[in-house]
């Protein structure tokens, strides 16, 4: 059985190489910060469900090892 390929890379022409490493110039969102959702505060109701879903996945475990 033959390990090794030599013909893992096919030859490319300059022109080809040219375009793959050709540089694109970038543009700048205007008015992106209509976009942008708020960011979500933590709060104690959120501490309070973090809780209750670790006790959930804590049961299934040793539901699941039983």
């Amino acid at each position: 059985m033959k390990t090794s390929n030599n013909n893992l890379l096919t030859a490319i022409s300059k022109t080809e190489f040219n375009n793959l490493t050709e540089q694109v110039r970038e543009t700048v969102a205007i008015n992106m910060n209509d976009h942008i959702q708020a960011k979500a505060t933590f709060s104690a109701a959120g501490l309070w469900n973090i809780q209750r879903m670790r006790k959930a996945r804590t049961q299934r475990r040793f539901l699941m090892a039983c």
